[in-house]
């Protein structure tokens, strides 16, 4: 017997529960959530953010960015809306990636001038 033959069972019954919307047959092979997976999971999403607010907050005291302000605030705003994209948006989204890039230009415009 392959190993893979109860997995395709399991995976055609999930298929047949999550069409018919038998959410109790769907749910009854799911790991319990637990107050341990719901921290781990809250972290996981929290921690990006939390870096890049403490890099935005953390860079006038870097010496090469400390010499020039103005290219230290463009990336403060840059990393500030980042990480609040990131707690917005979903992963995946491809609305977070238009915004960095629109929000890059406006940047680099203000500062060439």
């Amino acid at each position: 017997m392959r190993s893979g033959v109860g997995a395709d069972a399991q995976y055609w019954t999930g298929v047949l529960a999550l069409v018919e919307d038998d959410w109790e047959t769907l749910t009854a092979e799911a790991p319990p959530v637990t107050a341990f997976s719901r921290l781990r999971r809250t972290a996981a999403a929290v921690w990006p953010p939390i870096v890049l607010l403490t890099a935005a907050i953390a860079l006038p005291w870097i010496p090469a960015v400390a010499q020039a302000p103005d290219v230290a605030d463009g990336v403060r705003v840059t990393l500030i809306i980042t990480a609040v994209l990131s707690l917005a948006l979903p992963r995946d989204s491809s609305a977070k990636a238009a915004i960095l890039d629109t929000l890059g230009k406006a940047l680099s415009g203000r500062t060439d001038k």
